[in-house]
């Protein structure tokens, strides 16, 4: 099986002539910027390294000789609890709801074509884009190390048999490793990069069979000495390897590819460059196969001005160290203060001043009324306190409450109200929001790019990625989606989002919220109903429709607004009946009293449901100033809910 990255077809016909000058032009760009990006870079690689060692409680030292040979020596690795907390609740958060990512029209004239593109987004993450797979390690990254990059290309995957060939096509999600992803040094985001670029190690067949297949040039490429420093440690600490060439038998080779906007001939050139850093040498070099960055990097606590984030255990570091050197001192002072050490003048003990100890052991003194046992150390309290406090900073740092575990009692009190309760919570997932948007965003985007992969395909009239839409959709469907991306105006026309919007949301409340919302609805179609049979009465004169239709209107705007405020709803507008619309639809519409649309609009008690007072003057109810009162429009009785009661 075998997957290769395809371009577009009209910009792999089309080319790019790479004259000597071109090359060495392009060569010398490529290796100044990625010299500058690794120099730059460099910090945090060693950050990298150490985040590992921690994550996987691996000791500083191999060996402790202090208090006494072999003293306790262990990495009390706090910040692992944290991450893996955080990063379940995440995964938790994102795809507990179907469906995990939702499309809906920014404008009523693309509604209809919600449906169709919701059924592919449901399809490709399920089984083509590789969506969950890709965010659980970006997410992973992104916790422990600050950053999280996916990646996201057209791939054609073909398998052969002895009995048939088969070629899966599209766009798939990866999440690459953040070493190996390379800017400038000092960019803020990707929009602002002139070039961003992914670094790999392919095996020296795979080399040979690039350059028979694609054109590479590799006539001067050189085996890589190395692996990358952080991707060294992280397979050691992972008990595997992938590069082979340590061992000699095998040589790989590095290969940078580079998406640039280049200064050529006076214009700038979008290319797409293949270039081997130890030979200083390019492989390959063509147009841009992609009209925007492939990538999309994620930040889990922003440093202000960088692309590169902050992360869990970076920001438990000094927690971290402070509690593994309390708690191997304890154990070691736990270990000592049960022990006895002997002292008395020289000679007094037989085999010499030293001896080795155990239970059960008989030990002849010459002149035992001088060897005196004294105690070696003390138990202190005062240990266990600072390791408390310690992890109390590290819960407030990472804002996870996991570290120390407390009971629940300890932080509501038995007769706690249950709104009071789940403020509480709410408050403290509060400082997850941040965090989560960025990978929320990251990940809404990375699926909008496997849909620019195709758009892109599409406009280069690659008629495989049509049929395959067509298959997957049918005719109809597929037709429309097809119009849709092959629409310049689609960035606008539709919004891709994650169905999960907030990591303040709590299930319970959630739930409460949609009960509240189904019983308003409720009200209001309940309202909506009424209007239309009023519409339909006998005797319904043209300005007694005309007032129906303003109230429908004023009520439709209110219940948007309330719909509005519910986080987990993006498409309110979809909840509002636009009641002209279907008023207008009724042929003959006849004419009816105004006590009959007074009695439709107050409800079954007869109120005033909240009409405002020059309303009510129009229908002849009351004055604005406050002269007569319709009738029924007082205090009592049940009016209408959906005007009344503050709006709903």
């Amino acid at each position: 099986m075998r997957k290769i990255e395809r371009l577009p077809i009209s910009e792999t016909a089309k080319g790019f002539y790479l004259t000597d000058e071109r090359r060495k032009l392009i060569q010398d760009w490529v290796e100044t910027e990625y010299t500058f990006a690794s120099s730059a870079r460099a910090a945090y690689d060693n950050a990298m390294v150490e985040n590992l060692r921690q994550y996987e409680g691996v000791p500083q030292r191999s060996v402790k000789q202090y208090p006494y040979e072999g003293a306790p020596n262990y990495e009390f690795n706090v910040s692992a609890i944290a991450v893996d907390s955080i990063h379940s609740q995440t995964i938790d958060l994102m795809f507990s709801i179907s469906p995990a990512v939702k499309a809906s029209a920014s404008n009523k004239d693309h509604v209809n074509l919600e449906a169709p593109l919701q059924r592919l987004i449901d399809w490709g993450a399920t089984n083509e884009w590789r969506l969950r797979e890709a965010a659980t390690s970006a997410f992973l990254n992104n916790i422990k190390h600050g950053s999280g990059v996916y990646y996201v290309p057209y791939e054609e995957t073909i398998k052969r048999t002895d009995i048939r060939k088969v070629i899966e096509r599209g766009p798939r999600i990866y999440s690459v490793p953040v070493e190996d992803f390379y800017v400038p040094g000092g960019v803020e985001n990707l929009e602002e990069a002139d070039w961003c670029g992914l670094r790999s190690f392919v095996p020296e067949g795979a080399l040979v069979l690039y350059a028979a297949e694609r054109g590479w040039n590799i006539d001067g490429a050189k085996a890589a000495p190395r692996h990358s420093k952080v991707r060294n440690v992280r397979e050691r600490y992972g008990k595997t390897t992938s590069f082979s060439g340590r061992k000699g038998t095998v040589s790989t080779y590095e290969v940078l590819k580079v998406y640039a906007n280049i200064p050529i001939g006076g214009e700038d050139l979008d290319l797409l460059v293949y270039y081997d850093p130890n030979g200083h040498h390019i492989y390959k070099v063509t147009y841009m196969p992609y009209d925007r960055w492939p990538f999309e990097v994620m930040r889990y606590q922003p440093r202000e001005h960088l692309i590169y984030g902050l992360g869990v255990v970076e920001m438990s570091r000094q927690f971290q160290n402070g509690v593994t050197d309390f708690m191997n001192n304890w154990l070691a002072n736990s270990f000592l203060a049960n022990m006895r050490g002997f002292k008395g003048p020289h000679g007094a003990i037989g085999s010499g001043d030293s001896i080795k100890m155990r239970p059960g052991k008989y030990y002849g003194f010459p002149m035992p009324d001088q060897v005196e046992i004294f105690q070696m150390a003390d138990v202190y309290a005062s240990g266990m306190a600072a390791v408390q406090t310690l992890l109390g900073f590290a819960e407030r740092r990472t804002g996870v409450n996991d570290v120390t575990n407390p009971r629940p009692s300890s932080l509501l009190g038995n007769r706690t109200p249950g709104i009071t309760a789940l403020s509480v919570m709410q408050q403290a997932n509060r400082r997850f929001v941040n965090a989560f948007d960025e990978m929320r965003i990251a990940t809404q985007k990375a699926v909008r790019q496997c849909l620019y992969r195709y758009q892109e395909r599409l406009l280069a009239d690659d008629s495989d990625v049509r049929d395959h839409l067509y298959q997957l959709l049918g005719d109809y469907d597929g037709a429309l989606v097809e119009g849709l991306l092959r629409d310049e105006n689609f960035d606008n026309a539709m919004k891709v989002e994650l169905s999960a919007t907030d990591a303040t949301q709590n299930r319970l409340q959630e739930r409460q919220d949609a009960i509240a919302l189904a019983g308003m609805l409720g009200q209001y179609y309940d309202k909506v109903v009424q209007l239309m049979q009023l519409a339909a009465t006998q005797g319904v004169s043209e300005e007694m429709r005309s007032t129906a239709l303003k109230v429908a209107t004023a009520t439709g705007e209110i219940i948007k607004r309330t719909v509005q405020t519910f986080d987990t709803i993006r498409d309110p507008e979809r909840f509002v009946i636009d009641l002209e619309k279907e008023i207008n639809a009724i042929p003959g519409v006849p004419e009816a009293g105004i006590e009959s649309l007074l009695a439709m609009l107050g409800g079954a008690g007869g109120q005033g449901a909240g009409i405002p007072a020059d309303l009510l003057a129009s229908l002849g109810g009351g004055q604005p100033d406050g002269g007569a009162a319709v009738p029924g429009a007082g205090q009592g009785g049940g009016g209408n809910p959906v005007l009344s009661n503050g709006g709903q």
